[in-house]
């Protein structure tokens, strides 16, 4: 197979690589930004409607290898209880939560929705989405600086 059109393809995937790395920073900035509580899991999102309901069914996956995004419920400095679920999806099940476990939280204080879990079984997917966010960029800046191979036949 030939691409023929490596320019758009390098534009593209450098792209998505810089919209992902981007997305990482954001999350890194929430940690050192937003105000830190601890929480307690009080759910899950249900697979089937993604972030609109919720589910108290530690199982509700059907893949051991399929990740859960727990909703958690704590209480803002000035007092106001919130439930919402983790900005960043946990990527695999067997390191899973159970309901009320208790994690470290940072959220936005004049946003408290926006939360971030910083646990160490949010890493697995962090780490997956910087190497895939550095690959998606590499690949994407070899297509867009490519050397033009002089002594290819055109087809």
């Amino acid at each position: 197979m030939r691409i023929h059109n490596k320019k758009l393809i390098g534009l593209i995937a450098s792209l998505v690589g810089l919209a992902i790395l981007g997305y990482m920073a954001f999350a890194v900035t929430t940690v050192f930004y937003n105000q830190k509580t601890t929480a307690s899991v009080s759910g899950f999102v249900n697979p089937k409607y993604f972030s609109s309901r919720k589910t108290e069914n530690e199982h509700s996956s059907s893949n051991f290898l399929k990740g859960r995004i727990p909703y958690v419920k704590f209480v803002t400095e000035k007092g106001q209880s919130v439930e919402t679920y983790s900005a960043v999806p946990q990527l695999f099940a067997f390191m899973g939560y159970h309901l009320h476990d208790e994690v470290n939280l940072y959220y936005n204080p004049q946003r408290p929705t926006q939360a971030f879990v910083a646990d160490v079984r949010e890493l697995p997917g962090l780490f997956l989405m910087l190497l895939f966010g550095l690959l998606l960029t590499w690949m994407g800046k070899s297509f867009l600086f490519q050397k033009s191979d002089s002594t290819a036949s055109p087809d």
